[in-house]
């Protein structure tokens, strides 16, 4: 077998499935290729189970909400994930109902229908610490490499796992951060 160009093809949650139709596209023979899986068990990052009364309990989200906020200090930074656009609205304006005046610009949100050149000055933002509450659809979970995040929601049932484990690995990448 001739040897080709090298290829290199990387991903931090690949199913099995997925990890079939990449070298298959990509034309990758596992058996003759170098791979490192380092799974994703992350110790730094705790998982928790809030119970909803349904779809809609927006209130269900106050707990984990900072408490006694009146600085920006006070505001973790966190991504907190639905699962539509309708929904990062109707979350971002509870969340700045739950907030001091001062603070509300501190909450955005982030969707895969909003400009590329808006979604750019967003990210911007949140990773230089200017919006620390980000509410968005897993667009914004793919491919994310903000190394601050300290606190990740997914607000109500995600699409599906994988989609969950993109999300929830966008928080505790910072070592000295305990998500």
């Amino acid at each position: 077998m001739p040897i080709g160009k090298p290829i290199h093809a990387f991903s931090a949650t690949l199913s099995p499935q997925a990890l079939e139709d990449v070298c298959e596209k990509l034309n990758i023979d596992l058996e003759e290729s170098f791979y490192l899986n380092l799974g994703n068990d992350r110790p730094n990052i705790a998982t928790a189970v809030v119970e909803m009364n349904s779809i809609n309990d927006l209130l269900a989200l106050n707990p984990l909400l900072t408490d006694n906020v009146t600085s920006a200090d006070d505001l973790k930074k966190m991504m907190v994930f639905v699962n539509t656009i309708e929904l990062t609205h109707t979350l971002c304006r509870h969340i700045r109902g739950q907030l001091p005046q001062q603070l509300k610009k501190n909450v955005a949100v982030f969707h895969a229908q909003m400009s590329k050149r808006l979604k750019a000055r967003v990210l911007r933002r949140f990773c230089k610490g200017k919006i620390k509450i980000l509410v968005s659809t897993e667009a914004a979970g793919m491919g994310a490499d903000i190394p601050d995040v300290e606190q990740v929601i997914q607000f109500g049932v995600p699409s599906s796992l994988s989609v969950w484990l993109q999300c929830a690995g966008r928080a505790g990448r910072s070592p000295d951060i305990q998500a």
